[in-house]
């Protein structure tokens, strides 16, 4: 018999490391377990209820133990899409007794997804960056998790706050709003300068009352310089409704070593402490 020749052995060769390769893309992913549940297990129990409360924090520090390993699990539950016909067939098959119901809604569960993202983020240090493009999605598309997706963006790092950032401008009421309150909960971003600039850009061309005074309050904590603020501040003092006039008060509290800043108050103060006029 003769000997295989090298051609026919590095060809072998080749083969093997090919299906060895394929074997391991095709492997399902090392699913991490912690205290006998799953990465999806414990971000189900994250119930927003308030007589849930004991089981929610277990499930928070359970996911923090986890740590970054959580990380692809979250991803695999944002990443899911709902597709009408798919919903549509598994309705019917729940329906007829063929399937059973789903103990936490897909999109419900997405939410919490994106709150476990933001746990990671806040409480573990954990870099989400890699979640961006899914948390956008989930923000800005209506899926049940505007808050939670919004807040896990701003703790993405500067990726995620670039998104938010653009999404002062381009985003709807809505989403413009939940920006704001999200850029807000980090003081340490909101100090920076292109957020707050982009923030009192963003109040200075909002026309919606509600949303510009928001933004208002949520530039309390910026830090940012009174050349900045004070005009934003003193206008909206002047020409805002009661709430708006409210918020500029408020966020001018900052900046009263301006004298015009503290003219102003004085005279909004003087104006808010005199009668209603009698009708004749």
């Amino acid at each position: 018999m003769t000997k295989p020749s090298r051609k026919w052995l590095l060809i072998l060769a080749i083969g093997v490391m090919v299906a060895a390769a394929a074997f391991l893309r095709l492997k399902p992913p090392r699913i991490p377990v912690y205290e006998g549940k799953t990465v999806s297990e414990w971000v189900s129990l994250l119930d927003p209820h308030v007589d849930q409360e004991k089981r929610r924090e277990e499930a928070a520090r359970a996911i923090m133990q986890i740590g970054s390993n959580a990380v692809p699990s979250i991803e695999r539950i944002l990443v899911r899409r709902q597709h009408r016909l798919f919903e549509l067939a598994r309705g019917y098959a729940i329906r007829f007794g063929f399937a059973k119901p789903p103990q936490i809604h897909p999109l419900e569960l997405q939410s919490r997804a994106c709150e476990a993202a933001y746990i990671l983020a806040e409480r573990a240090n954990v870099d989400i960056s890699i979640l961006v493009p899914q948390l956008q999605y989930h923000f800005t598309q209506g899926t049940y998790a505007d808050s939670t997706g919004a807040r896990a963006l701003a703790g993405a790092g500067p990726t995620g706050i670039a998104v938010l950032t653009n999404l002062l401008f381009t985003g709807n009421s809505n989403v413009r709003d939940q920006t704001g309150w999200a850029l807000s909960l980090y003081p340490v971003t909101l100090t920076k300068s292109e957020v707050f600039t982009a923030l009192i850009r963003a109040a200075a061309i909002e026309t919606n009352q509600q949303i510009r005074a928001n933004f208002l309050l949520y530039l309390r904590k910026s830090r940012a310089p009174s050349e900045q603020i004070v005009p934003l501040g003193l206008k909206s003092l002047q020409n805002g409704n009661a709430y708006e006039r409210q918020m500029a008060a408020t966020l001018l509290q900052g900046y009263t070593s301006d004298p015009n800043v503290r003219k102003a108050l004085d005279e909004a103060q003087k104006r808010s402490s005199e009668p209603d006029s009698q009708q004749p």
